[in-house]
């Protein structure tokens, strides 16, 4: 007997409710850098994380479709590390690595990924093409700015920089020129959301 539309829909709604999740750790004796593990939403049961990719300081990890981005610290730099992910497994891995601290946030957008560097205070702008990451800007907002951030609201990039008590703005349709400021007084409590 055929499966009408409606059970092959539900039969593919069951089996795909299951989720894939990944978690990025500083590198320790005990945690060695992403780690996988699966998440039931209808039971909420989780498996126990598993070592994905063994990387350095992997402290922060953007997933979009099957693409991965995360931090990563090797002896002759920092930067971040990209890879394509199919069916459970890394079918393409890249790296650059422009800065000396691992960046703390990373977001994708397209063919454009950005770091975000709290200690460094830069904000990287990478391109990818076919998988191959190239710097396209360096941002400075200043040494310890505390930039921790990244938003985009259409062609604006904001950063906000906790250690300067302020939110950058920049414009990306102008090779993300300096655009404005919202400065907050001294000594306010550095708690910011958006």
């Amino acid at each position: 007997m055929r499966e009408s539309i409606d059970e092959q829909r539900d039969k593919k709604e069951r089996a795909g409710s299951i989720q894939d999740g990944y978690i990025g750790t500083y590198f320790s004796g005990q945690s060695r850098g992403i780690y996988h593990f699966t998440f039931d939403p209808d039971s909420g049961a989780m498996t126990e994380p598993e070592l994905f990719y063994e990387a350095k300081n992997a402290k922060w990890v953007s997933l979009k479709g099957n693409s991965m981005v995360f931090p990563i610290e090797r002896p002759e730099g920092a930067g971040a590390c990209f890879l394509e992910i199919k069916d459970g497994a890394v079918i393409r891995e890249a790296e650059i690595l422009e800065e000396r601290q691992t960046p703390c946030y990373i977001l994708q957008d397209g063919n454009e990924v950005y770091t975000a560097n709290y200690h460094e205070g830069t904000v990287m702008v990478y391109h990818l093409d076919e998988g191959k990451p190239s710097l396209l800007k360096r941002i400075e907002n200043g040494e310890g700015a505390g930039c921790h951030q990244i938003l985009l609201h259409e062609r604006w990039l904001l950063v906000p920089c906790l250690e300067q008590n302020r939110v950058r703005l920049f414009d990306r349709a102008h090779g993300y020129g300096p655009a404005g400021e919202i400065v907050f007084p001294e000594n306010r409590t550095q708690t910011w959301g958006f």
